[in-house]
């Protein structure tokens, strides 16, 4: 083995072992509790979570529950055997998929159950991140000591964030337990990695890389946005045990490469309903925005997406968010400023990766998560769920930094106290609307986007279901002249969409269709 200061070898990858040195200062900042303790301290995060969880137990299904869980005829499972399953996990996110399911299959009735497992997968979530932050925030300090304690920081880290209002879309919307999965397991997956680097023996390491690999598919399984993890592996290898060497991430990063154009290429080959050719092209015609207005408005996107993580007050939050298009740098000017921003985000941790790499990290922890689903692909421009990874490091770059600079630790403490009071009573607040009705998360999102169509057609939906004719047609009339986000036909709609089903033969909503048809 090469002693630690030995440079790499040019004619050959070696992956530098984790010295012993390291692993005292890794110790070192790892103050043990007893497991009693530890024990009633998780105790009390669960009974937490599920307190500020509760009132959405009974929320129902919104959005794309509606066609991916409950009209989904793939769900409609008999039993567990292998030809049953086997017609989900041919199909896309097979994972998640199946334990949709399940819950149908053993719970077909109760609402409850749905939201109780999406639950259960954000606390496991938050249980494993608590591990990868202790591991990852001793690493940092083994390489550049900063004074952090990693249990206790790894605490208020996995702490905010499961508390965090921005994550209730992922947990309290049914239909992102596909996002919160995938979220659980590529923490896992980084988590198994860590510990594979640092086992002592061989046949821990190999037990802990097969753990790595299995959540990674698991993750993927789950959603699609999780393909990214191999990079983030490479990316943590790179920082916390490689040291930034430039030799080494220029000859694995060549492996990587190559290694995902032969996957790719696999996937185009063998599953080629899953790449379609021209998905851009068509993805976008349903939207009433081109790929270069969405491009210019993910700039501003995720400079708001920042705020709302520090500031995320209920009335900031919604299922259907209108935000305002992009056309160009300079239309509106906050487009240029919000790309200077994040230029300067990314050239300080360029910067300072040596000095500083856990800030680094976090910063490619934050964009890399967001660059799918905020670049180019044809997909809604904003929605909270896509923030359930990307959180994670604006909350740990906060911890760090007050941590470190602030010179009073009773000062951070009474910080972490306010910010998780207020985020407990935020996330408390915002499931009382998840959870009394489709119509409360409907009417809460057309309020705070008054020039979105999406949410008013859902309130007139919710109307319609409950035989309120006169009602439904006012909401109709407030939607039709609305063409903010998508391209939409409201008289193919009123045609076809089953939600009518119990007015379409109603005088006023006869009227209203008579009416839609002249205009055409």
């Amino acid at each position: 083995m090469a002693e630690p200061d030995e440079p790499i070898p040019d004619n050959r990858i070696v992956f530098k072992q984790f010295v012993k040195p390291d692993m005292d200062n890794l110790k070192k900042h790892m103050t043990r509790f007893p497991l009693i303790s530890q024990a009633l301290l998780f105790v009390t995060i669960v009974m937490g979570v599920w307190g500020v969880y509760a009132g959405a137990l009974g929320g129902g299904f919104v959005l794309d529950d509606w066609s991916l869980i409950l009209h989904n005829p793939t769900l409609r499972i008999q039993d567990l055997s292998w030809s049953e399953i086997q017609r989900i996990v041919v199909g896309l996110r097979p994972v998640s998929t199946l334990t949709f399911a399940l819950n149908h299959l053993f719970f077909p009735e109760s609402l409850a159950a749905y939201h109780a497992v999406n639950i259960v997968i954000h606390i496991a979530a938050g249980i494993f991140l608590f591990f990868f932050v202790q591991i990852t925030l001793g690493l940092s300090s083994a390489k550049a000591p900063s004074g952090i304690n990693a249990r206790f920081s790894a605490y208020a880290v996995s702490i905010l964030w499961l508390f965090h209002p921005v994550n209730t879309q992922s947990v309290s919307y049914i239909v992102q337990r596909q996002n919160a999965m995938a979220g659980m397991f590529f923490i896992a997956s980084m988590l198994f990695y860590a510990k594979a680097r640092l086992a002592p023996k061989p046949p821990n390491a190999r037990l802990w890389a097969a753990g790595c690999a299995l959540a990674g598919v698991l993750a993927v399984g789950s959603k699609e946005n999780a393909a990214a993890l191999p990079v983030f592996i490479f990316l943590y290898e790179w920082f916390f045990f490689q040291d930034l060497n430039a030799k080494w991430a220029a000859i694995r990063g060549l492996s990587i490469l190559g290694a995902l154009a032969v996957a790719l290429a696999s996937v185009w080959i063998f599953f080629p309903q899953i790449l379609p050719m021209g998905i851009l092209s068509r993805g976008y015609d349903i939207y009433a925005f081109t790929m270069e207005q969405r491009l210019l408005t993910e700039l501003r996107v995720l400079v708001y997406y920042i705020t709302l993580i520090f500031f995320p007050h209920p009335s900031r939050l919604s299922l259907d968010r209108d935000f305002p298009y992009s056309h160009s740098m300079l239309d509106p000017p906050t487009t240029l400023a919000s790309l200077l921003i994040l230029l300067a985000l990314l050239g300080l941790a360029a910067a300072r990766a040596r000095k500083e790499p856990l800030f680094s990290f976090c910063v490619i922890w934050f964009f890399g998560n967001l660059v799918m689903e905020s670049s180019f692909i044809p997909l809604d421009i904003i929605f909270e769920h896509r923030l359930y990874l990307p959180s994670i490091s604006i909350i740990g770059m906060a911890a760090w930094a007050l941590w470190k600079y602030l010179p009073s630790k009773k000062a951070v403490a009474a910080l972490f106290c306010l910010a998780l009071s207020a985020f407990s009573i935020w996330t408390w607040q915002r499931n009382q609307v998840w959870g009394k009705s489709p119509m409360a998360i409907y009417l809460d999102s057309a309020a705070k986007s008054p020039e979105k169509a999406r949410p008013f057609y859902n309130v007139a939906c919710e109307y319609a279901k409950r035989g309120r004719a006169r009602e439904a047609v006012r909401w109709l009339e407030l939607a039709k002249d609305k063409k903010k986000e998508l391209k939409w036909s409201l008289e193919r709609n009123l045609s076809l969409d089953p939600d009518f089903k119990a007015i379409r033969r109603s005088r006023a909503f006869k009227e209203f269709a008579e009416k839609i048809s002249r205009e055409k």
